[in-house]
């Protein structure tokens, strides 16, 4: 059968409407009208904003804000490390249930409130009573933002997908969207800098709390990433948003997007703010600075202002401006987290002292300026800049980036031993001025504070001992004193803790060296998206544009003045632009494989002797030999299906997440093409011989499903916490049908689940028929078995009579739950083989009823490792009776309660024969085991195995799960 329509769901895209994909309408109409969207991924679309899921109104973000604090308030309240919160007990008892309630389709700001939240609890963090914990708490938001980003790649994969992570990442929240007026009015900040942007000047993005708050396992995420190698290559464009600018022309605002060349115009000025073209041109520019700084300094025993000079000073002042302006774009919290943001700082001094002592230079020797002290200040710019070189072209070396780090403790550090160091200045200098006598020692004359100044550093560095020698100049007790101890503590004790203090930091940095590398390059790409124009503008022409253009916007309106700007970047940057154009363009028109021919884009691997090793991975095996691994070795051989393999091998055996090809039933609708039935579900599926899969997300479905013969197998899949076993169950089908209420003419048609075809597995589904005890006719099955080749696993049956209808074929039923009262385990033809499953009697009656009627019927129940409990009280249910004259049940190695009677076995009536009834047991325990048993019941030799009745190499066939056995 063909699959039928699914249910109706919102469209994932609509691509000639300007929505975003949670229906934000302010954003601009960029896609051609009509065009088909090419959804490849070497093809780049270009949509202002798409729908994914269109809602009325967007989420509030200040309620999501506190109701995740209130959660994870809730959830932790003791310090945990972040490897201890992703240990598998913390993940399934804490993490995943967050991730699972917070996760929602219709809601773009979960993960930007998530982190919100982390910056919080890292601010409150300096309570000593609660320190650790808040860190844990903070960690724990890391972590759940992490997955439910997660969640939303998997479940929207393509260029879709990326869309959407955009929209998650780099669109802007108000932290006070959909707060009360009372609220905002008394709790938002001012901000003085702030400048109009319809309703964008308030906002931050998500990217930008995960890099203020050093969320280094966030960004590192596989999602993350894809992002920010989006943007940073110009796939994703959008417009940032900036705390302040110093030239802004907002215009237009452009609307998170998916870049195509084809349809940008031929000098596209948006293109600058592409972080890859950025860092290029800062880099061009910087190495321009180093050059007119080498030739100034090349030049500068001239007796005047030499021309070199008058250039490196201008266009030094536009690359200073350019530096200024980063740094209030985002704030010193986001710049500083650049590698070389301490040098470009350092090198900013270093130029405004040079441009004092210059002017000072003019004044004070009359235009006579050779060898002044301008130039002497400049001479320390030299490794300054020379280092800043090695930074920028190597921005993801491990070394500077520890560099970078250990330099914030380092400074820091310096800090307190130079407050220290003044206090003991202060103290032998006073005690110099009230010592009289020292101006007479020996004839020497008193000490200055140079010579103070100049014992304690040597004596700091360990170079000198003449300060320690000399200090009973400044007292004959306490200058040695004084000098002692400032050698203990400068010259010991503060080395000692400042390389104790680098080197932990710099083994941090090492031993999760991707994490930091990953971090830097989202830092960079962040930073390199640039919201203010005079950014356009390259130095020394950004002076220019804020002497012209900032005072002309007071005058010309928003919209002339755009444009006139507009019209000035692209005439500076035309060059430039056009080979981007050009570039972008050529790139895009061609093929994978024709550019992969190329020379430009040779593979220069080619050459290494080990080639080959990697070529053999990069094109995934054609669909014949697919075919011939799966069916060498099929994955249920292993015991994990395909939807569990990261979960497996990480340690974690929940199964929250549905394979790619699965078709799922979500009753909440917020599943993206899911069915809200699991009858809508089987309906679906295609009457083909490839293997189909069904997961159903967590909820009670209450429904009567019957699945008709298939082709090919059939594999349904319930969503548990714990794939183990049947107590994370969290998926339940249920009904109510009685042959005594419904009129009907069959067992089967009063069934929950009604089995029809061939090769069904079935985990972790709860399968109920609610109905209960009936005076006569009382049959309301949970499950009716009526193929061959079933295998249920970790699921719970629910009944009272005739739970499971055990009829035809081969079946296992494995560590599930089974309850009922009469005859719940029953049918005529089965080979069931019941592995570890607990089996609770809730009334008088009896456990099975096999109704096998001739010496060459194959049925067969074998309970190896059961546990029969019950409710019904001691000694009121039996084994099983025989609803056939040749019934066959087998009871092993189990547990038995006293529920279960002395006599053990049951006849059906006074009058059937019982001489070829086969009731065994053997190797059994527990009270219920005890008793003088029933004549026509015994004990066997050796137990059962189940290739006796399943046939030989069972566990490799597809249906059998070896791990549930």
């Amino acid at each position: 059968m063909e699959r039928a329509e699914g249910p109706s769901t919102p469209d994932l895209i609509e691509w000639n409407r300007p929505l975003s994909p949670w229906g934000e309408a302010n954003a601009e109409a960029l896609a051609a009208d009509g065009a088909e969207a090419d959804l490849e991924a070497e093809h780049h679309v270009s949509v202002s904003a798409t729908a994914s899921v269109v809602s009325d109104t967007l989420p509030s973000v200040y309620f999501t804000i506190h109701r995740i604090r209130r959660l994870i308030l809730a959830s932790i309240d003791d310090p945990y490390t972040l490897d201890q919160l992703r240990e598998p007990r913390m993940n399934s008892l804490v993490v995943r249930p967050l991730v699972d309630r917070l996760y929602d389709p219709d809601d773009p700001s979960v993960v930007y409130c998530l982190l919100a939240n982390r910056i919080q609890f890292l601010r409150q963090h300096t309570s000593a009573a609660h320190h650790t914990v808040n860190v844990a708490r903070a960690a724990l938001c890391e972590l759940v933002a992490s997955r439910v980003l997660r969640r939303y790649h998997e479940d929207h994969p393509g260029q879709i997908g990326l869309l959407i992570l955009a929209h998650i990442l780099v669109e802007g929240f108000d932290p006070f969207q959909g707060a009360p007026e009372e609220v905002e009015s008394e709790c938002r900040q001012l901000q003085w800098p702030v400048q109009r942007r319809d309703g964008h000047e308030k906002k931050l993005t998500t990217l930008e709390l995960a890099i203020i708050s050093e969320s280094k396992l966030f960004l590192s995420s596989s999602a993350c990433q894809r992002l920010v190698d989006a943007v940073w290559q110009g796939v994703v464009t959008y417009e940032p948003l900036s705390f302040v600018d110093i030239l802004p022309d907002h215009y237009e605002y452009a609307s998170v997007s998916l870049y195509d060349p084809h349809r940008a115009p031929l000098l596209d000025d948006r293109r600058l703010i592409v972080p890859w073209i950025r860092q290029v041109t800062e880099l061009l520019q910087f190495i321009t600075l180093v050059v007119f700084y080498i030739l100034t300094m090349v030049n500068r025993s001239s007796p005047h202002l030499s021309g070199w000079e008058c250039l490196f000073a201008i266009y030094t002042a536009g690359w200073t401006l350019n530096e200024f302006a980063a740094i209030i774009e985002h704030g010193w919290a986001v710049h500083s987290q650049t590698l070389w943001s301490f040098l470009d700082t350092t090198f900013c001094f270093i130029y405004s002292c040079y441009v004092l002592a210059r002017i000072c230079d003019v004044l004070g020797y009359g235009g006579v300026i050779a060898d002044g002290y301008g130039v002497h200040v400049l001479c320390i710019a030299a490794p300054v800049l020379l280092t800043r070189v090695a930074f920028t072209i190597m921005p993801d070396n491990i070394v500077f980036i520890a560099m970078h780090a250990m330099m914030k403790d380092f400074t820091r550090l310096t800090f307190i031993a130079i407050w220290c160091f003044t206090g003991f200045f202060l103290a032998l200098q006073w005690l110099v001025g009230s010592n009289a006598a020292t101006s007479g020692i020996s004839g020497r004359s008193s000490l200055g504070w140079y010579e103070t100044c100049k014992w304690l550093i040597w004596t700091w560095f360990g170079l000198d001992g003449t300060g320690i020698d000399r200090s009973d100049e400044f007292h004959p007790i306490f200058g040695p004193v004084l000098m002692i101890a400032f050698a203990f503590l400068g010259n010991i004790l503060f080395l000692t803790i400042l390389v104790a203090l680098l080197s932990n930091t710099f083994s941090k940095i090492i031993a999760d060296a991707p994490a930091e590398i990953l971090f830097r390059r989202a830092v960079l790409t962040f930073a390199g998206v640039k919201s203010d124009s005079i950014f356009a503008y390259p130095p020394p022409f950004n002076l220019l544009a804020l002497a012209v253009l900032l005072p002309l916007k007071s005058v010309l309106s928003s919209r002339s003045f755009h444009d006139l700007n507009i019209t000035l970047i692209r005439a500076l940057n035309a060059p430039a632009l056009l080979v981007i154009s050009v570039l972008e363009r050529r790139r895009l028109a061609r093929p994978r494989r024709q550019r992969s021919q190329s020379l430009m884009y040779w593979n220069f691997s080619g050459f290494n002797p080990h080639g080959d090793i990697h070529a053999v991975f990069k094109v995934e095996p054609p669909p014949g030999v697919e075919r011939e691994l799966e069916e060498l070795d099929n994955l249920s051989d292993l015991g994990v299906a395909e939807s569990e393999l990261g979960s497996r091998v990480s340690g974690d055996f929940a199964r929250t997440r549905p394979s790619s090809k699965a078709l799922v039933v979500d009753a909440t609708g917020k599943q993206p093409n899911s069915f809200p039935t699991l009858k809508d579900a089987v309906t679906a599926l295609k009457n083909t011989t490839a293997e189909q899969t069904i997961f159903i997300q967590p909820g009670t479905y209450s429904e009567q499903v019957r699945i008709p013969n298939h082709l090919g197998p059939i594999t349904i899949q319930g969503y548990t916490c714990d794939a183990r076993s049947y107590a994370g169950n969290q998926a339940t089908l249920t009904g109510n049908l009685s042959r005594q209420v419904a009129n009907l003419t069959s067992n089967d048609q009063t069934a929950t689940l009604r089995l029809w075809s061939d090769n069904i597995k079935i985990y972790n589904l709860n399968i109920a028929n609610t109905f209960g005890q009936a005076d006569k006719n009382g049959q309301a099955l949970a499950v009716s078995a009526q193929a061959t080749n079933l295998g249920f696993y970790g699921c719970q049956f629910t009944g009272y009579q005739d739970t499971i209808y055990a009829n035809e074929g081969r079946q296992i039923y494995a560590k599930s739950y089974i309850n009922g009262a009469v005859d719940f385990v029953f049918g005529l033809r089965a080979a069931a083989w019941f592995e570890s499953c607990d089996i609770e009697t809730i009334g008088k009656g009896y456990i099975t009823a096999n109704g096998r009627d001739a010496d060459n019927n194959t049925s067969f129940y074998v309970f190896n490792n059961a546990n029969v409990t019950g409710t019904s009280g001691p000694g009121s249910t039996f084994l099983g009776r025989p609803w056939r004259t040749f019934a066959r049940v087998v009871f092993q190695n189990s547990f038995l309660s006293d529920v279960v009677k002395p006599i053990g076995w049951s006849t059906w009536d006074a009058v059937s024969p019982t001489d070829n009834l086969f009731f065994k047991e053997f190797n059994n325990s527990g009270p219920g085991s005890e008793g003088i048993r029933a004549n026509f019941s015994s004990k066997l030799d050796a137990p059962i195995k189940p290739v006796d009745i399943l046939g030989k190499g069972f566990k490799k066939e597809w249906w059998v799960d070896a791990s549930y056995l």
